[in-house]
């Protein structure tokens, strides 16, 4: 009896390894390498640049990047929405920040919702989409800035405090993503930081072959909804060696009509709760 208990238990474990080893990303992920080539260096000026870094963005051969610096002592760029291409890098370099405009209309579907409570959701544009491209990603130790703790353009809040009415008063809060990406494939996340989004910070869906590796992700713990990383109908993701800490989830796995998510890797990350105790 001793000894088929003993063989019943050394067969639950060898199974329960297993099903470790065939739910892990299937690709051989190694740390990431910055772009060979660089098509444009872009430097901060006056005002909003949107049209600047998008048209650099669309003009960039596929496999090269385009790189923003800081300069003169100058370090910020401010932008409205952003979308990435097939093959093509945005380079942030230390120093540098990427800000979000905090103008609800710039990232309105047409509707005049964004920026507002109502019954419908999802009325935002995120602020860097990733729709339907192979490889490329958004790398260096400069700063994606969602400035959801900014005052909206027009408003007397700001993002994260129309979020906090909305659970209050019932409705949906119609705010930006950070970034989100739909049906791509071979995509790496590198050395970015992402900071104090209007809404989750970097959403994975409909992906196949994602690697976010080295990256900061930081809000604070009273920001509602800002998820960090949300991978959904997921496939082959490795998300390693990352600090996150957030007003919500950290990483929050998903799946729905889009199917399912599975194969996901998540390897030696630094994870902080609202008493920032960090857990490895």
């Amino acid at each position: 009896m001793k000894v088929k208990t003993l063989t019943t238990l050394l067969s639950l474990c060898l199974a329960f390894l297993l099903s470790i080893v065939h739910a892990a990303d299937r690709r051989q992920v190694q740390e990431p390498t910055y772009p060979q080539h660089i098509c444009t260096t872009l430097t901060p000026e006056p005002g909003n640049n949107p049209q600047r870094i998008q048209q650099a963005i669309d003009r960039c051969p596929a496999g090269q990047a385009v790189k923003l610096i800081a300069a003169n002592g100058q370090t910020t760029f401010l932008s409205g929405p952003l979308s990435m291409r097939s093959g093509i890098w945005l380079w942030i370099d230390k120093g540098a920040v990427l800000a979000a405009s905090a103008n609800p209309t710039d990232y309105d579907k047409g509707h005049g919702i964004c920026g507002t409570l109502s019954n419908q959701k999802g009325q935002c544009q995120p602020f860097i989409h990733i729709d339907n491209v192979q490889g490329g990603g958004l790398v260096g130790e400069g700063t994606i800035d969602g400035r959801g703790n900014q005052l909206m353009e027009g408003k007397t809040e700001t993002w994260w405090q129309l979020a906090r009415r909305a659970q209050k008063e019932g409705g949906n809060q119609n705010v930006p993503r950070l970034i989100q990406v739909d049906n791509a494939k071979n995509l790496t996340f590198y050395h970015i930081r992402l900071i104090n989004s209007p809404n989750f910070h970097l959403v994975l869906n409909k992906v196949q072959g994602i690697t976010v590796w080295g990256i900061v992700i930081d809000t604070p713990a009273d920001a509602r909804n800002t998820d960090g990383i949300d991978p959904g109908a997921a496939t082959d993701v490795t998300i390693a060696k990352s600090v996150i800490r957030t007003g919500d989830d950290n990483i929050a796995i998903k799946a729905g009509n889009s199917g399912p998510t599975r194969l996901i890797s998540i390897l030696d990350n630094h994870f902080y709760i609202r008493s920032r105790h960090v857990y490895r």
